[in-house]
């Protein structure tokens, strides 16, 4: 109960001297606070928002074991228990309650109660959805009429009702292709619940670009397959009125690169007499591109590995996608291949391709034909005029590699033909002959390797043969040849012992040849 005075009078009786009865009075006073209040969630409101509405009064908290109610529809004083003001500027002053049946939720049902937020909290709560019509710069007042007050006059709480000017932004001012895209939306005027997230519809936001002219944003995503964060804007939290999407991974179907994206939002419940237009630009830039070979340096027999990161070749973020003659790796001497890139997960960007080397001029195996000494360069046409590339050397011949004396020796190569003379024609058979022996008290692995080059030191051919040999043994190995034309030709023989990190077991021998 709210007593704001109480006076206390205390009576004391005594006897006089001369015998009669005497009575003196004390008076005191003592002031108790009022123990009842009513409060609003906010202090600034727009048309059609929710205003949460609290009661404290612990006089109608008479079971502390339940949830109780407050009949709104009751009337104190000659007033409804609840009344809530709205003073517009020009329209005049509107005053609702539940008596008359005005006061109404968000599904416009009307309101006769407020309820206890929970067992002896005495805190009875009620939401009221304003007018959609309601002026700006218009105040809201909510008094409560308490029924157990002995002071005259209502509990008042008070808030403003104005719209404000929404404001577009976005994560960052120049996005690549393949990158994501944060929208921003700072609109008070759509935070209709304080106690909730609101959401705002992406027809609500317009896109233009070289590909799209103002479309709604939910229907540039249903044509550039563009994956969203949501499938609206979302508020970030209760009750900011800031609200959020995220493109994912935008493509060219948006926007070519070296454009613009343009974000466009019209503010409908703006202060003035009309929407308001709010834009945002953002630049479409070339965003990092990068490409790499696995080695600075390759021997003629290895196999490159090209790796591409580049997400503008990223067209569709649901699959794989593969790149054809996008990339060429290419010789100082003027030989190329174009490689297959393919990209190492859906939507990664990075694409990885492979390139066999071959010493073998006719490239009658392997997909780039290189020499010892010169070197190779992938590159990469990203955008016109943007090129990315990345260099190598081939080895020297293998003959230059140190090796290990003493394990095997090698005879020099012979050449026998059909007709058993050295004279060796273009387009018949002859033969390439050398022995290997072993020196080793134990078994030895062997990878007997020959190479034919021509007078420019072009691989016209090459082969090897792979095996064990036992200590002390030698063994003959022959190998067919059959010259494809006439010139100088030299004849090399190696004997590694693995194609893998190989170790030379013995100087090469080679033999020049003249093919007629």
């Amino acid at each position: 109960m709210k007593i704001t005075i109480m006076t206390f009078i205390l009576m004391l009786l005594s006897v006089s001297g001369s015998g009669s009865l005497q009575v003196d009075s004390v008076t005191a006073q003592l002031q108790i606070e009022p123990d009842s209040s009513v409060s609003v969630d906010k202090s600034v409101y727009g048309p059609s928002q929710l205003v949460y509405v609290s009661i404290s009064d612990p006089d109608f908290n008479l079971d502390r074991g339940v949830v109780e109610n407050i009949d709104l529809t009751q009337i104190v004083s000659g007033h409804p228990i609840v009344e809530v003001i709205i003073r517009q500027p020009s329209e005049g002053t509107v005053t609702l309650s539940a008596v008359d049946g005005s006061l109404k939720d968000r599904n416009g049902n009307a309101i006769t109660k407020a309820v206890e937020s929970g067992p002896n909290t005495a805190v009875f709560e009620f939401e009221i959805a304003l007018p959609d019509n309601i002026e700006p710069n218009s105040s809201v007042t909510v008094l409560y009429h308490d029924p157990f007050a002995l002071k005259t006059g209502p509990e008042t709480s008070g808030s403003s009702v104005n719209n404000v000017v929404a404001r577009l932004d976005t994560d960052k001012d120049e996005v690549s292709l393949g990158h994501d895209l944060t929208i921003i939306l700072v609109e008070p005027d759509a935070n209709i619940d304080s106690r909730s997230i609101d959401e705002i519809p992406f027809s609500a936001i317009l896109i233009s670009s070289d590909n799209f002219d103002e479309t709604a944003l939910d229907e540039v995503i249903d044509v550039t397959g563009i994956r969203t964060s949501y499938a609206s804007l979302r508020e970030t939290e209760f009750n900011s009125g800031v609200f959020k999407v995220t493109l994912e991974s935008i493509n060219s179907k948006l926007a070519d690169r070296n454009s613009q994206i343009r974000i466009t939002f019209f503010d409908v419940t703006s202060p003035g007499s009309g929407p308001i237009r709010i834009e945002k630009a953002v630049s479409v830039v070339p965003g990092k591109i990068s490409i790499a070979l696995d080695k600075n340096q390759y021997s003629p027999f290895d196999e490159v590995k090209i790796e591409l990161v580049a997400q503008s070749f990223n067209a569709d973020r649901n699959k794989i996608d593969v790149l054809e003659e996008k990339v060429i790796l290419s010789t100082s001497s003027g030989h190329s291949f174009f490689p297959t890139m393919t990209e190492t997960g859906a939507s990664t960007g990075i694409f990885v391709g492979k390139v066999e080397l071959t010493a073998d001029q006719n490239e009658k195996q392997g997909d780039l034909l290189v020499k010892g000494g010169e070197s190779i360069r992938v590159s990469a046409g990203v955008f016109p005029g943007i090129d990315v590339t990345a260099s190598a050397r081939i080895s020297a011949p293998a003959s230059s590699m140190e090796f290990k004396s003493g394990i095997i020796s090698v005879s020099a190569p012979r050449i026998l033909t059909p007709d058993d003379t050295d004279t060796v024609k273009a387009g018949t058979n002859a033969t390439i002959m050398a022995s290997i022996t072993n020196a080793k008290l134990g078994e030895q692995p062997f990878v007997f390797i020959v190479q034919v080059t021509d007078s420019q030191g072009f691989t016209s051919e090459l082969s090897f043969v792979t095996g064990k040999i036992m200590p002390e043994q030698s063994m003959n190995i022959n190998h067919m040849w059959i010259p494809s034309a006439s010139g100088t030709y030299t004849v090399r023989i190696f004997v590694w012992d693995t194609l893998t990190q190989p170790q030379v077991l013995t100087p090469s021998k080679n033999i020049a040849i003249t093919v007629n």
